[in-house]
């Protein structure tokens, strides 16, 4: 759900995924998302911040 900008839809988590039912990945997308928001909201950079990569 992080790779890209825009992230994922359930729809296409489905897809990917292959699962036939809708609303068990859409719950799950929810879930995650909460989580994920969840996280944010306790940590913030501070200072300075770099990424690498290998």
């Amino acid at each position: 759900m992080t790779i890209t900008k825009k992230g994922f839809s359930s729809k296409e988590i489905q897809k990917q995924l292959g699962l036939k039912r809708y609303e068990p990945v859409w719950a799950m997308v929810h879930k995650l998302r909460k989580a994920m928001g969840n996280r944010d909201d306790r940590y913030t950079l501070e200072g300075m911040i770099g990424i690498f990569y290998c």
